[in-house]
This record gives C-alpha cells, sequence and structure tokens, in this order.
C-alpha cells in the first residue's frame, strides 16, 4: 500500500476536535488514505467507526435524522471519543448542516473525518457554519516520490535531490518519464503494460469525468469536452476566453461557467497574472494548467514519452506548477506576463520567481531582465529538467 506524504498530517489531526475533510476528484485514493489513518489510529487504542454514503441506507439515516450516527458507535463509555469516518459525504442533501450538528451536539463524543469529492459540491454546500469547525486536507495524485513508492522504488526516493547523482539519473529520468506519461491515479500502480495503463485512463475520462459532468449538471457535455481539449493543446498559455466561445461558436457566458466547472472539478487549473494592482490581477488573462497529464494526454491521443514529445517544456512547466500546488495555496502562485510579451513563468506567493528552461543559458534571459528591472525585490530561479525531478525549487 502506498504511504500517502500527507497521511502524518492527518494522522497528527485526528486528535484535534475540529471535523477533519479530505478532497480531491474521484479514483485519487481518499477512500484508501481514510483506512489507513482508521487502522493506525485503531492500533493506537482510538475507537473508530467507518461509514460510506455510497450505501444508500447510512444515507437515508443521516439525511432522516443527524442523530442516527448515535446507532453506529460501539458501546463505551460516554467520555470516551470515538473517530467515526464517513467516506462521500457529498452525498447527504445538506452535508453542512449534518456536519454542523453532529459537530455542536456530540463534540464531546465524536470526531468527525469525512472524505468529499470535488470542491464542486464544496462550493454548491459549504456553508460559513463550518467556519471554525473543519480543517480541509487536499489529496492530489501521487507525486513522483510517492509513484516512486508504488513502483517498488523507494530507494531511489532518497536520491531525490539537485544535482541527481550519475550513478541513479538514468533510473530517476525514466521513471519520471513514465510518471508524466500517464500522471498517476495510485489504481495505476497495479498495471505493469503500456496498454493496461492506457486503458485505465480512458476508462476514467469516460466513466468518472463524464460521471462528473453530470452531477455538475452540466448541460452540453460536448462542449465542455471540446473546450478540455482546446485547453490541452494549449497548456501553460493564456487563454483567451473569447477566442474559446467563437472557435465553438457558444457564449462567452458558457465557457466562463464551464471553465469554473473544471476547476472546482480538479479537471484544471487556471493561473493568474502577477501586477501590483489586484484590479489587473482579476482582468488579465490566466494560463492554464491540468492536474493530471494522463488526462490532458488521452485529450491530445498522444501519449509518447516526455522527451519525444514536442510539447515537452510545456509538460515540465505544467509539472513545475503542480508541485508548487502541493505546498501553496494556487492563489499564491501567478505568472508575470509584460505588455512586450516577456514573461515569467511563476511569482510564487510574491517572494521568489521561477523560470522553466530546457537547458542553462550562459546570459540572463530577456524575461529576466525585464522582471529584474520592474521587480527588483523580487528573486527568481531558473529551472532544468533535473531540479524539476528533484523538486529542488520549492522554498
Amino acid at each position: 500500500m502506498i504511504r500517502r506524504e500527507l497521511y502524518s498530517s492527518i494522522i497528527s489531526h485526528l486528535s484535534e476536535p475540529e471535523i477533519t475533510i479530505l478532497i480531491w476528484a474521484r479514483q485519487v485514493g481518499k477512500s484508501t488514505l481514510m483506512s489507513m489513518c482508521k487502522d493506525q489510529m485503531e492500533q493506537s487504542g482510538y475507537q473508530v467507526v467507518y461509514m460510506t454514503l455510497e450505501k444508500w441506507s447510512i444515507k437515508e439515516l443521516l439525511d432522516q435524522d443527524p442523530d442516527s450516527i448515535l446507532q453506529f458507535l460501539p458501546s463505551t463509555k460516554r467520555s470516551e471519543k470515538v473517530i467515526v469516518c464517513i467516506d462521500e459525504i457529498q452525498y447527504l442533501k445538506n452535508p453542512t448542516s449534518v456536519l454542523k450538528y453532529i459537530y455542536d451536539v456530540y463534540k464531546d463524543r465524536i470526531k468527525l473525518f469525512v472524505t468529499w469529492s470535488s470542491a464542486f459540491y464544496i462550493d454548491h454546500h459549504f456553508k460559513d457554519s463550518l467556519a471554525g469547525r473543519k480543517k480541509i486536507f487536499t489529496l492530489y495524485p501521487l507525486s513522483f516520490s510517492e509513484f516512486l513508492d508504488s513502483q517498488w522504488r523507494a530507494d531511489l526516493i532518497d536520491f531525490l535531490h539537485y544535482p541527481l547523482p550519475k550513478q541513479h539519473s538514468g533510473d530517476l529520468y525514466a521513471y519520471f518519464s513514465e510518471y508524466c506519461m500517464f500522471w498517476w491515479y495510485p489504481r495505476l500502480a497495479l498495471y505493469t503494460n503500456y496498454n493496461q495503463k492506457k486503458e485505465y485512463i480512458d476508462d476514467l475520462v469516460h466513466t468518472y469525468i463524464k460521471k462528473d459532468i453530470m452531477e455538475a449538471q452540466v448541460t452540453r457535455p460536448d462542449v465542455y469536452l471540446n473546450i478540455m481539449k482546446l485547453l490541452a493543446e494549449q497548456t501553460g498559455k493564456l487563454v483567451n476566453m473569447s477566442e474559446l466561445a467563437n472557435r465553438l461558436w457558444v457564449s462567452l457566458t458558457l465557457i466562463k461557467s464551464y471553465l469554473y466547472t473544471m476547476q472546482v472539478l480538479f479537471h484544471i487549473a487556471l493561473c493568474k497574472p502577477y501586477f501590483n494592482s489586484i484590479r489587473k490581477e482579476i482582468i488579465k488573462m490566466p494560463k492554464v494548467y491540468f492536474f493530471d497529464h494522463g488526462i490532458r494526454n488521452y485529450l491530445l491521443n498522444n501519449y509518447s514519452w516526455l522527451m519525444d514529445r514536442q510539447d515537452k517544456w510545456e509538460i515540465l512547466e505544467n509539472e513545475v506548477y503542480k508541485q508548487l500546488c502541493y505546498h501553496l495555496r494556487d492563489d499564491k502562485i501567478q505568472f508575470r506576463r509584460s505588455k512586450d510579451e516577456y514573461e515569467m513563468d511563476f511569482v510564487v506567493d510574491k517572494r521568489y520567481a521561477i523560470e522553466v528552461k530546457n537547458a542553462a543559458a550562459q546570459k540572463k534571459s530577456k524575461s529576466q531582465k525585464k522582471f529584474e528591472e520592474i521587480y527588483p525585490h523580487i528573486p527568481y530561479n531558473t529551472v532544468y529538467l533535473d531540479q524539476i525531478i528533484a523538486s529542488s525549487y520549492i522554498q
């Protein structure tokens, strides 16, 4: 079983009174991680109860009466707190109301640990009533180190530092290229050959993403998928919403609505530009990235090895964005593009900047010089393949 990097943080929070909420899209491993945490807490002497709301009878009970949760508790002293794990909490009619009620009434007896698939449900169901009552943990697809663990190569994780050791760099390059070919949902570790992995990604799009679209009540799924295909072609580039509307013969309002849905379903991320003026940050065009290379490769019908691809540097820039998201909120990650089109790939928390390059250069690029001129107080890093593999630029 893959040891997720988020595991220790969740274990620590399970001793805190607030509701522990684990979110991300389907198939990312939330239920498995919850099960691992459940086992660990039981081994530590805690009373733990698990239930899934995919079992309709449990969902119906909690929808009708939140007090019914008491019937699932073990026979213990009233003073002994029980950790109650609820998988897929979004299936409740009013999940935040139920969570608020249980927390407020039974917080001395029950510690809640729940999973929630996709931010779409959170945006539509979360209310201010849970303020101060929750902590949200975001479980991304496998990081590169988690991927190595899934491939029984945990021995290589210790060498993920810059510069990469020469005796291990060949293995790390090969694994990283495969990692960028499919991205990595945990279930992919079960498959041993190219065709099986490709079939899994195909099934993921046809089954789970289309289920996301249906539950989000998207009225034009054909348009939705066509937008995703166009965005896949321009990863790391500016998103002109008016141009998308014109190409697809739909309204600008529909484009904006579907881009919002894609973000809260974790299908894409939009990176906003960095300006001294907040107003300009809001109105200027964002850049697009995918959280899942496998889905992007499906949309492009291209599963080639990393260094054989014409878009390899877009993939590497996308990987840098994803790695930054593992450590920071997405609103802390921006980019800078001047009127004369000089661009700095990322401005991170307004503290430092990153430019993704394919090879070391003898001189500063024009973009670097321009950025230094406008923002002399923000240092920048030039990042190459080895540093991306090792995530050595994270500060």
